[in-house]
């Protein structure tokens, strides 16, 4: 029997039927490239909820983030509405940020602690 992707697993191992962790699932595909066999549930470490306030929304030229994360430093990521990340930085429980030069448009925050994220979506006028 497969095991999931555990290490020497015969079925996982076996370069005819190669598999893929994604974001906590075990992908797996037959011989036939388009054909897809399994997709299930992976373990995962259990994820740290916790949660991010942003003010003012919509921001005009400061904007203040702060989490009630309690394991140290979180990575935050402004990302545009091409995907693009415009701002990247890492902070502990609140930090003011200056937004004046970002163009107007919606942005999503993306707070990443060690084991979960939280994000928001925020308007720049």
């Amino acid at each position: 029997d497969c095991q999931d992707g555990v290490s020497g697993c015969i079925q996982c191992t076996n370069p005819d039927n190669p598999i893929l962790r994604v974001s906590g699932m075990v992908v797996s595909q037959s011989n036939n490239s388009g054909t897809l066999v399994d997709i299930r549930e992976f373990p995962d470490v259990e994820k740290d909820p916790f949660t991010v306030n942003i003010t003012p929304n919509p921001v005009h030229d400061r904007l203040t983030i702060t989490t009630d994360y309690d394991k140290g430093h979180t990575s935050v990521h402004i990302v545009n509405a091409q995907g693009v990340d415009v701002r990247r930085f890492s902070m502990e429980k609140t930090t003011t940020i200056d937004v004046s030069d970002l163009p107007a448009g919606v942005y999503i925050v993306q707070v990443k602690g060690e084991n979960g994220s939280a994000k928001q979506k925020i308007i720049n006028k």
